[in-house]
């Protein structure tokens, strides 16, 4: 085997372990990359006016808030800014993703973004921190929120918003009112990313959450959505999903299984028909 065969082989065999998956209006492209955690890398990319649009799904927003380190100071946030700007990328605060534009001309710079995104989530989790704080992370609601277009309606969809509970404010990652049962209700959407951190914190803080925002005297209607897949291997993962469906019934809100192509697609069908006649109403 000569030098000229080696790089074919080795071309193949990349080629072979990539994924390509049509989604939205791009394509979801999995690498045969894996995460400190072992999760593969993920990069979403739409072609748009002779460019290649590319961002990472949340991901790196998801752990610097598993991490603690979302905020502007923190070191976790001061390393992905510097790596961030030496691959000339940039990170989109508004939508929670690092994106990066490559002309149709320069395609070779796509490497510069997976190099960004595995030195990212390689070597943040393992940096020294003086304390570690695991909060719900914002990946999930990004995919949501590219699925489900209306979602994106900015007069009547609030985004990252606060709640007021009866006894304190919370951040819910989607609000918006709707006519439910004959009645104004305001719509509260929570996602909780069982694929990020410890999954139990997280079922906690969403049933505490749900327990005080809930017992708020208004018509309000809280659902959960979470991500488990047939195929996913976490037992606390899994635990922790058995939870969030089980205390529905008895707190009140209700809980959706992002992972199920049925409850998936039924939970976007709904919610596109509760927004959509905002699309016909003047501004």
């Amino acid at each position: 085997m000569d030098e000229k065969d080696l790089c074919n082989t080795l071309s193949s065999v990349l080629i072979r372990k990539i994924k390509v998956t049509h989604i939205d209006s791009g394509f979801k492209i999995t690498l045969p990359f894996s995460d400190s955690s072992g999760e593969s890398i993920e990069i979403y990319a739409e072609v748009d006016n002779g460019e290649i649009i590319l961002d990472d799904f949340g991901h790196t927003a998801g752990l610097l808030f598993q991490l603690g380190q979302h905020g502007y100071e923190t070191v976790g946030n001061q390393f992905t800014r510097n790596v961030i700007g030496v691959y000339d990328a940039i990170m989109d605060y508004d939508r929670g993703v690092v994106c990066k534009s490559v002309s149709l001309q320069e395609p070779e710079k796509i490497i510069d973004f997976i190099q960004l995104l595995t030195t990212i989530r390689t070597a943040l989790p393992e940096m020294k921190y003086r304390k570690r704080v695991r909060r719900v992370g914002r990946r999930l609601a990004t995919v949501i929120s590219r699925e489900i277009k209306q979602l994106k309606l900015p007069l009547y969809v609030q985004r990252q918003t606060e709640i007021e509970g009866k006894n304190e404010i919370w951040m819910a990652d989607f609000k918006y009112s709707v006519k439910l049962n004959g009645y104004s209700t305001e719509v509260i959407i929570l996602t909780t990313d069982l694929k990020w951190g410890e999954p139990r914190e997280k079922v906690a803080h969403a049933l505490t959450l749900a327990v005080d925002v809930l017992g708020v005297k208004m018509a309000r209607e809280l659902r959960i959505i979470y991500e488990l897949s047939d195929n996913s291997n976490g037992s606390s993962a899994k635990r922790a999903a058995l939870m969030i469906e089980d205390y529905q019934s008895k707190i009140g809100y209700k809980a959706y299984n992002y992972g199920q192509v049925e409850v998936k697609a039924a939970l976007t069908t709904q919610i596109n028909q509760e927004l959509s006649p905002y699309l016909f109403k003047k501004e």
